[in-house]
């Protein structure tokens, strides 16, 4: 008998022996005992492999207060970001897209880590690496699923008149976004804005403008200095 033949026999026995085994205790009998395994039989144990964790996915809403003087733009954003799914224990990151012209000087929060600004292409990205925390605190609950975060955005202008295309946060990879702007024009500052595309007019007054968005698009803003102050000598 050729070696191919043996192992295929011994293939064939051990699975009989399987079907006799499933066999007796779906019908309630007893295995025979007595059967006996060929010398070269084996055990094979079968594991179950590890889950993956679910997706870490978030929404986030933003309060932006916009600032514009004969100088520059200065902005501070009230980032939250909320947990949908998955948690922050492992320090995942949170991705935010940036439109507009101005640079991010400054990113602060008690779960922030750190935090880069990443170019693809012409577009921008706000990357915020998480803070490794707790799922569980220690009495029981569940840990917070709110994350909050400061931004500071600024840009300058060196004379006016001029326009600015303003800096504002995008969804990026949030699930859900919601971005409120406040714009005030000070100091000597006679401004409109020219362009909201994506945004929508909330209540305004005097030299004060809110708008909001839940898309981004693009902000752009028409600078004039104040006819009451004389120009700059």
């Amino acid at each position: 008998m050729s070696l191919i033949h043996m192992t295929q026999l011994r293939k064939a026995r051990l699975f009989a022996l399987l079907i006799a085994s499933l066999g007796a205790n779906c019908f309630g009998q007893t295995l025979d005992t007595n059967v006996v395994l060929p010398q070269e039989a084996h055990t094979i144990i079968l594991s179950p492999g590890h889950a993956k964790p679910p997706p870490f996915l978030y929404a986030a809403s933003a309060r932006a207060q916009v600032r514009v003087d004969t100088k520059s733009t200065e902005q501070t954003i009230q980032l939250q970001l909320r947990v949908v799914q998955g948690d922050s224990n492992r320090g995942e990151t949170a991705s935010l897209g940036l439109s507009g012209v101005g640079d991010i000087v400054d990113v602060r929060g008690e779960s922030i880590a750190s935090w880069s600004v990443r170019t693809v292409g012409l577009q921008r990205f706000l990357d915020l690496q998480l803070k490794p925390t707790i799922a569980v605190k220690p009495d029981g609950t569940d840990a917070a699923t709110e994350i909050a975060a400061a931004i500071r955005i600024r840009s300058e202008h060196a004379s006016m008149p001029t326009k600015v295309e303003l800096a504002h946060l995008l969804p990026g990879k949030a699930l859900g976004f919601d971005s409120q702007v406040e714009i005030q024009f000070i100091g000597g500052v006679s401004g409109k804005i020219v362009a909201a595309e994506g945004f929508a007019s909330l209540v305004s007054s005097g030299r004060l403008n809110r708008l909001q968005t839940t898309t981004g698009g693009r902000l752009e803003l028409q600078l004039n200095r104040d006819s009451a102050l004389p120009p700059c000598g």
